[in-house]
């Protein structure tokens, strides 16, 4: 079956998945011996590239088919770009895993959240997510955000030159492909900005605002950055970082919508939203010191997203 047809080893997770089938272990096995089959030509293949592409973008099992693909080492074949981390360990205190297993476990979290199983804890993200984006955009982001590692040269560049070769071989447009190659030369950039820079600087927000450019890039960037700091190591997410990344996504989406030209000053905005709520609230006859408790309790992102 895989040598008249080679595009059948990939149907075969593909099917697996969509009739929720166990896969039988002479089958792996099987495949795992047909490995060769997988050449330039079922790279190049439409119909291959189009199965690849469904299961990546999975909401309900992406994770656990590439985890499979990867232990039979066909993804490794398939795109022998991600060869190159398979089982490459990250000597840092944050990671706790080795890369590929992080970029599979990253899309887990991207499935959670996109099936609205996080949405407790990752309300901007989740609400992102039900609006609507490129999904094909967001994933392959995620799968070749950390391609670059193992090099002398900065990662993010290095994958960023990376995946501007992988993304048109796995279909993706002229335009996804740019905007895969940003957010994976840019994916540390919304971490880095608001966990070590002063974001209460109206002039941070502008220069971050200015390098998103827009607020798709600006949804696509926040939404993988939760993802790559949970598929981090499972100690790493905590509510301090979460609100730091949920401000810094307000301050810049209000410098987009309110134009770059314009500085932000966030006091002063706050002190506006919260006078515009007293308004609304004023014949819910509800004491102003539980007012001020439960918004002290929210935190200023609460007002930022508004």
């Amino acid at each position: 079956v895989f040598q008249d047809n080679p595009v059948n080893i990939l149907r075969f997770f593909h099917d697996a998945a969509r009739m929720d089938a166990m896969k039988h272990p002479a089958a792996l096995r099987l495949i795992t011996q047909s490995l060769d089959l997988i050449d330039d030509d079922l790279r190049a293949d439409k119909t291959a590239t189009g199965l690849f592409m469904d299961m990546l973008c999975d909401p309900a099992h992406a994770e656990r088919l590439l985890r499979s693909m990867s232990e039979t080492r066909v993804l490794a074949r398939f795109v022998p770009e991600f060869g190159r981390i398979v089982a490459m360990m990250q000597f840092n205190m944050y990671h706790h895993y080795t890369v590929d297993e992080h970029t599979l476990r990253t899309i887990g979290v991207l499935n959670q959240i996109e099936r609205l199983e996080e949405e407790d804890a990752h309300p901007v993200a989740s609400d992102i997510l039900k609006g609507g984006v490129n999904r094909r955009v967001l994933y392959t982001a995620l799968l070749l955000h950390d391609i670059g590692k193992g090099d002398v040269r900065d990662h993010s560049e290095l994958g960023a030159e990376i995946a501007a070769q992988v993304c048109p071989r796995l279909g993706l447009d002229e335009a996804e492909t740019e905007t895969v190659v940003w957010l994976v030369r840019h994916h540390l950039t919304l971490s880095v900005t608001a966990q070590k820079k002063d974001i209460s600087d109206p002039g941070v927000i502008r220069e971050f605002a200015e390098l998103v450019g827009d607020q798709a890039h600006l949804d696509y960037l926040y939404v993988l950055t939760v993802a790559d700091v949970r598929g981090t190591n499972p100690n790493l997410w905590n509510a301090w970082r979460g609100r730091l990344f949920e401000e810094l996504y307000g301050l810049a989406r209000l410098a987009l919508q309110s134009g770059l030209e314009n500085p932000i000053d966030k006091d002063e905005l706050l002190i506006g939203k919260q006078k515009e709520a007293r308004v609304l609230l004023a014949g819910a006859n509800i004491e102003e010191t539980l007012i001020d408790a439960i918004w002290d309790d929210m935190g200023e992102e609460y007002f930022l997203r508004c």
